[in-house]
């Protein structure tokens, strides 16, 4: 956990505008988004084993049936995406509801959130999970063993809503005290959808699961069994989408952790009232291979070599001092360093632990980003 004191005086200290911004709670903020008025952030969920269905149901079951399911640990988007983050993404703003850019995405299909995801992978310089059918009206199928952004399972998705709870709602099976802190509904919300992150998050910082928007899941819809799972993806094929999470416009029953709706993939009508939050890997691979040296922008460039980081600035492109800061992929400071435009810039930082890490270069006022990868033993 990162202090909230550290974590700001260091953002002002070495960065004015982020490309890559830390959260207070130490969650990594993604660079491409990060000067809008809410970034994406995302959450590690722990893994663990949880019951998924049991009451709440699926349309007028009342109850689906409850079967043991174990996940690994992913990460997930702390809010439903917002109209202002689709828009940054994908250029268009399809919702119903416009009266804020913080209000969550609607009028979406599966093929769209899939779509988003892809491009902000890319935007990232991350590997698109999904694979690009150019149909809009067929799922589009995720490969799970990339790192870019998706669409979570039905069980994350449940998982994350519950944050360890086994009650119907998260705040308890008494509608009229669990939802009203945590749910925009029909009681509390004038049937119309409201600015994300508004109301309490639960356990483990997620917003505004219940209610708002369905939220789009990346699973087929079929029946449940009672077999126990491991980290499962649905079926294979289907015909209809699983949206999760009931909207501002609907009653408590729609509400409940366990409850499901579908529809088919390509389904964004304005009644649906759709959106999503995503998802992704918990951290990047530890045992990438960096690639070294990196450009980052025109002449710029950083290496690391077994505990040093060279940063080298041809003169042609800054005059005056520059400043590197180094986060890890949590979000958590290493450190910064000022240098010199024109000569390399030398850092000792001892040996850095394999995994994922995110370089700032502040130079003339302008901040660059870079993403790069520490392997075991460099």
């Amino acid at each position: 956990m990162v202090s909230s004191n550290f974590c700001l005086s260091k953002l002002k200290r070495a960065v004015a505008f982020l490309f890559i911004a830390i959260s207070l709670n130490g969650d990594p903020v993604f660079a491409a988004l990060a000067n809008l008025q809410r970034p994406i952030k995302m959450v590690t969920i722990p893994a663990g084993t949880f019951t998924m269905g049991g009451k709440g149901g699926t349309w007028g079951e009342g109850t689906v049936t409850a079967h043991q399911v174990t996940l690994s640990a992913f990460a997930l988007q702390e809010t439903e995406v917002t109209q202002e983050q689709y828009k940054a993404v994908m250029g268009v703003n399809p919702s119903m509801n416009t009266s804020s850019v913080l209000l969550p995405v609607e009028r979406v299909s599966q093929v769209d959130a899939a779509r988003f995801c892809n491009k902000l992978s890319i935007m990232e310089g991350l590997d698109p999970c999904y694979l690009d059918t150019s149909n809009a009206n067929t799922r589009w199928d995720c490969d799970f063993t990339k790192n870019g952004f998706r669409l979570p399972t039905e069980a994350q998705w449940e998982y994350a809503c519950r944050a360890g709870t086994t009650t119907t709602y998260y705040g308890g099976n008494d509608w009229s005290t669990a939802l009203p802190p945590y749910c925009w509904f029909y009681i509390n919300s004038n049937n119309i959808t409201q600015p994300v992150g508004g109301l309490k998050a639960n356990a483990w910082g997620m917003y505004d699961m219940e209610g708002n928007v369905y939220e789009l899941v990346y699973d087929w819809y079929a029946d449940y069994t009672a077999d126990a799972q491991t980290d499962p993806t649905g079926p294979k094929t289907g015909w209809a989408i699983v949206a999760r999470g009931g909207s501002a416009g609907h009653d408590p029953y729609y509400e409940a952790c366990a409850y499901r709706e579908y529809n088919p993939p390509g389904a964004a009508d304005a009644a649906l009232a759709r959106g999503f939050r995503i998802a992704a890997p918990a951290q990047a691979a530890t045992n990438a291979v960096a690639v070294s040296p990196v450009q980052i922008t025109k002449g710029l460039k950083i290496a690391y070599v077994k505990g040093v980081m060279v940063m080298t600035m041809p003169s042609s492109l800054i005059h005056g001092l520059a400043e590197i800061s180094l986060f890890d992929i949590a979000g958590r400071y290493v450190y910064d360093h000022p240098g010199l435009s024109g000569v390399p810039l030398r850092i000792e930082t001892g040996r850095l632990a394999a995994g994922v890490y995110n370089a700032l270069v502040r130079l003339d006022g302008k901040v660059y980003s870079h993403r790069f990868m520490v392997a075991k033993g460099q």
